[in-house]
């Protein structure tokens, strides 16, 4: 899931977007909108033609999105809290 920030910042607006989504997020439904990213790359992990869902974060949370399970499919990924590592292998 991406800010809406972030979706302006990587050059897309919401007439780029494809759908409009409903979600269910912990303060109940929401409208959000669904993008194809040509290119999206983070923690050596690189994904073209990729699926992202755009909705405002949580106010001052300091994130601009979240990476789902379905970026890292494929992969192994762990996180070693003693060690304060991300290994994505």
């Amino acid at each position: 899931m991406f800010s809406e920030k972030a979706i302006r910042i990587i050059g897309y607006t919401k007439v780029d977007s494809f759908e409009d989504v409903q979600i269910q997020t912990v303060s109940g439904s929401s409208k959000a909108y669904r993008y194809v990213i040509d290119k999206i790359s983070a923690l050596g992990v690189c994904k073209q033609d990729f699926n992202v869902i755009s909705h405002p974060m949580p106010a001052g949370s300091g994130a601009y999105g979240l990476l789902g399970l379905d970026f890292f499919e494929n992969t192994r990924l762990t996180i070693d809290f003693n060690t304060e590592e991300i290994i994505v292998e």
